[in-house]
């Protein structure tokens, strides 16, 4: 009987850490955005930046962070820019919105 129980008691934790797992690994799912440029912060080591974005639809603001050098060479390069429309993924991670993606919108 009691090793029974121990087992059953095994199986309850193992499905626990389960779902616990598969939570924290869709969560990290990367989460999609189109909007436009509203600030840009470029850190002084110049190997990070924050930006926000509005939302096209107007409903929501995102300040993403971002430590891709391309983007942030377009950054300093004034190709992405205050007002320019762009289409952004990101994940959240340690409270910060990590940018994973960061492209102009086809036709700009």
């Amino acid at each position: 009987m009691r090793k029974s129980a121990l087992s059953s008691m095994a199986m309850v934790l193992l499905a626990a850490g389960f779902l616990l797992g598969a939570t924290r690994v869709f969560a990290l799912e990367d989460q999609k955005m189109v909007g436009t440029i509203t600030w840009i912060k470029i850190a002084p080591d110049e190997k990070s930046a924050y930006t926000t974005l509005k939302s096209i639809r107007g409903d929501k603001e995102v300040t993403l962070y971002v430590t891709n050098e391309l983007v942030i060479d377009k950054f300093k390069n004034r190709k992405l820019d205050v007002g320019v429309e762009v289409r952004a993924k990101f994940e959240v991670r340690d409270a910060k919105n990590h940018c994973t993606y960061l492209r102009k919108v086809a036709g700009e």
